[in-house]
């Protein structure tokens, strides 16, 4: 792994971690107070911000697994006809004259 891939994934396990917390945090605290909590606005909230940190750590791991796989690829050789692939028939058509 790149360093480069190493400090963008480490960021953004930071980010979903902290965002996680605080996430669950809300959720559990509004399951507490239901003096701040009549129409479970808190309960969503805290539930939203967890997903969408899971979210954006899923979005970051695509990214860097996408990142090293580009990068592992082999590039600028053309691949000859498989020498196992049959050969296709060419079709020509005949041309008849109806006179």
């Amino acid at each position: 792994m790149e360093a480069n891939s190493k400090k963008i994934l480490d960021v953004v396990k930071k980010f979903a971690g902290i965002g996680c917390a605080i996430g669950i945090a809300i959720f559990v605290f509004s399951l507490f107070a239901s003096g701040y909590n009549e129409n479970y606005v808190l309960s969503y909230v805290g539930a939203t911000i967890a997903f969408n940190a899971i979210l954006v750590f899923l979005i970051g791991v695509f990214f860097v697994v996408t990142e090293e796989m580009i990068g592992n690829t082999r590039k600028g050789k053309k691949l000859e006809r498989n020498p196992f692939q049959e050969k296709k028939p060419e079709h020509r058509l005949r041309h008849s004259s109806f006179i």
